[in-house]
């Protein structure tokens, strides 16, 4: 059985560049989760507080898509994946997310939830949810990855795999001044192939 850590990181140069990216100002793609967005359509939530993502797919951006380009070849040449297996989510639907960047931060005299537990959505025709994801900075404390309740203890650059639609799954709470960045890029995978790569990789029990 495979553990759920890939053997497909992340290298110092694409670490970079993802980090520039949630550090930026001059994106204002972000979605916040936190008491200071007055859009009622993003303002906060009990279950998830001092978080914000941002949809990668159609950033205008070269020198980003071509580190995701760089990304999705190592994750399916080194992992021994099938490529034609899977179908990478392009738009934003209920429950279905393309390619994510997503941070978990502190915001003082908010309680921080972290992102709280649930499953994702299966696809329109029954397929499995699959995502990887890539820990492109930790934070001081907190922010790990939990998964069918147990912790993961990913190092920055760091990829795991998870079948995001079938495990329950959440993000610790992090305390001091640095974000949790996460890399997370979501396909479809037709059902007889993700059984059995589900299976490879033990059902998600650690």
């Amino acid at each position: 059985m495979d553990k759920l850590i890939l053997k497909s990181k992340l290298n110092d140069k694409q670490q970079e560049v993802i980090f520039k990216i949630a550090n930026s100002d001059q994106h204002t793609d972000w979605l916040y989760y936190d008491d200071s967005e007055t859009d009622e359509n993003k303002k906060s939530t009990p279950e998830a507080r001092g978080r914000k993502y941002m949809i990668l797919n159609d950033v205008e951006d070269k020198e980003l898509q071509s580190v995701l380009n760089e990304i999705q070849k190592d994750l399916f040449e080194l992992n021994n994946l099938d490529k034609s297996k899977f179908k990478l989510i392009q738009t934003r639907e209920p429950g279905l997310y393309p390619i994510i960047l997503s941070c978990i931060y502190h915001v003082d005299g908010l309680p921080n939830h972290g992102i709280h537990t649930h499953k994702d959505w299966r696809g329109p025709n029954d397929e499995m949810q699959v995502r990887f994801n890539y820990l492109v900075k930790k934070s001081e404390e907190g922010g790990e990855p939990v998964v069918n309740r147990r912790i993961i203890d990913l190092e920055e650059k760091d990829g795991m795999v998870l079948f995001a639609s079938e495990w329950i799954h959440k993000g610790m709470p992090t305390k001091g001044n640095k974000m949790r960045i996460l890399l997370s890029l979501g396909y479809l995978v037709e059902n007889e192939y993700a059984q059995k790569l589900e299976k490879r990789f033990n059902y998600g029990k650690i």
